[in-house]
Order: C-alpha cells, then structure tokens, then sequence
C-alpha cells in the first residue's frame, strides 16, 4: 500500500469520476485505475461500486477512506514540518495555459529543483485578481488580458515570457482559409464565436460587425472549456478570435488579424521576490526564448 494509493481514493471520493480526480492528481486516467485495483486486489475488497451511474464507495470503502485521510492527514503535518527548512515555493496559473505546454514546464522546472518544496495549483480566471491578496501564490502565470491590474500597481512586476499574436481561428475547410490576412470587414462574412473574455479588441471588432452587418450572428458566450472551443471550430463553418498557440495546439487554421493584435503571457510576482522566484522567471524565459 503506497500513499498515492490513499490519494488516489480520496480524489475519487471527492470528485465520484475517473477522469476529473486524474486531473485533481496530475496522472493519467488509466494508471489511476491500475492503483486503485492493485489496491483493492491487495485489501481483498472493493473500495467503490462501479454498477451505478455515480461513482461511490462502498461500505467498506467509506471506513477506508476516513482512516486514509487521517493517514494523509497526518503526512502533511509531517512534510510540513520538514519543509519549514526549505525553499518553499507557491505557483499558479489558469488551467487554459496548458495550451503553451507550460503545466509540462513547470514540472521540468520541479524535477530540477527536487531539493525544493513547489506547490503548483491551477486557478479559475476569476481568483486570479485576488491571490497575491490571499498570499496563495508567490507567482502568477496568465495572459495579459485577464491581469491588468497588476500592470498598474507599483507592486509588483509583469514579464512577458511569451509573444502570442491574435488570430482568427477556423478549420481549414473554411471559406476564408484561403486568405492570408483578414479584416474586420471580412470577418462580418462569416459566424463568428467570442470567447475572449475582458478583451478590448472583441468589443471593438463586434462594435464595427453590428454597425455594418446589424443582423450578423454571433455566437456570444464565454467557457474555460477550450475543448468544446475546438470542437465547435472542426465540425462548423465557424470562426473564433483566439491565440496562435490556441490554434496549434488544437490543429487548427490560423490567419493573422489586420490590424495586428496579440495577448501575450506573462509572469506577476512582487518587486520584493525571493531569489527563487527570480531564477523560475529565467528558467521560463529561457525557454520560451529558445523554443
């Protein structure tokens, strides 16, 4: 019995799915499931009930599971303790920044520095004005555009780790894939999906659609969910404004924007940061520098 394990069935307790408590866990859905039936294999009884719609423990797994948390409970005081001596570092970042790969960065960036205590946590996009307030973070990772209020306060410091151009996204089978710019005036020709939450450049390209094209359709919501994004763009004729790395990753069409726009990432952290905060800031840098 291994103390991933215990994780493991707690996450699953919380989340009552698979997939979501993978995620929570930083592991893949089927390793996940190889430890918890190794574990029950090893207990001789099952910990959940699989034959309902909703994943839940059973009897047993209820006793098991109050017992595990204090086992947990009780590592963390333990790691707590140990780790009063040692460099001790808190980031966060929106979880729609797996897009610039930097999830796998970050744990390049820990596997490097295992002498370390990093906690890395991934926040909704509305937390992230409030964390250095709730001090949940030593640094913050996001796009400019969801953060411009640090920019402003004489606090802190805002670098720009990595130049993301704003395109208009859509699947290669677009009617306008064949161009290789496009306008504001083109854009009227075509539905067209916002998601891009806070941007002064969404407000003005759907100021300049209403006023030419009154009935044109948008299809105006905001999700996190780039996934569903994605497959709206490959399965319609439809377009999105979003970033060049979103297009990438997603293996979309990408066409730049006239006149140009971008909505780089960047690192918040307070003028005063430790040391540490200063050479994960290089670490990224350097990267995305090379890369």
């Amino acid at each position: 019995m291994e103390l991933i394990q215990l994780r493991c069935v707690l996450a699953l307790k919380e989340y009552k799915s698979f997939t979501k408590a993978s995620q929570a866990l930083y592991i893949s859905q089927p390793y996940l499931s190889q430890l918890i039936k190794k574990l029950e294999d090893e207990l001789g009884s099952k910990l959940f009930e699989r034959s309902t719609q909703t994943l839940r423990l059973t009897e047993f797994g209820e006793r098991f599971a109050i017992k595990a948390q204090k086992v947990i409970n009780e590592m963390n005081e333990l790691e707590e303790l140990c780790n009063q001596n040692k460099v001790q570092l808190s980031i966060g970042f929106p979880e729609r920044m797996k897009i610039i790969h930097l999830p796998e960065l970050l744990t390049e960036f820990y596997l490097n520095h295992k002498d370390w205590t990093i906690k890395i946590n991934t926040y909704k996009e509305n937390e992230l004005d409030s964390l250095f307030d709730d001090s949940k973070v030593d640094i913050l990772f996001a796009r400019e555009n969801l953060c411009a209020k640090y920019k402003n306060d004489s606090r802190f410091t805002v670098d720009t780790f990595f130049r993301d151009p704003v395109m208009v996204v859509m699947r290669k089978q677009h009617p306008l894939a064949k161009y290789p710019v496009i306008t504001k005036d083109q854009i009227i020709t075509s539905k067209i999906y916002s998601h891009m939450k806070g941007s002064a450049l969404r407000e003005s390209i759907f100021e300049h659609i209403t006023v030419q094209d009154p009935d044109q359709q948008i299809i105006n919501f905001y999700t996190d969910n780039y996934d569903m994004i994605s497959k709206m763009l490959h399965d319609h004729d439809v377009i999105a404004l979003a970033n060049q790395s979103f297009a990438d990753y997603y293996n979309l069409h990408a066409i730049p924007l006239d006149p140009f726009h971008h909505n780089d990432a960047i690192a918040i952290y307070r003028n005063k940061a430790s040391c540490y905060v200063q050479e994960l800031v290089q670490f990224i840098e350097q990267y995305y520098k090379e890369g």
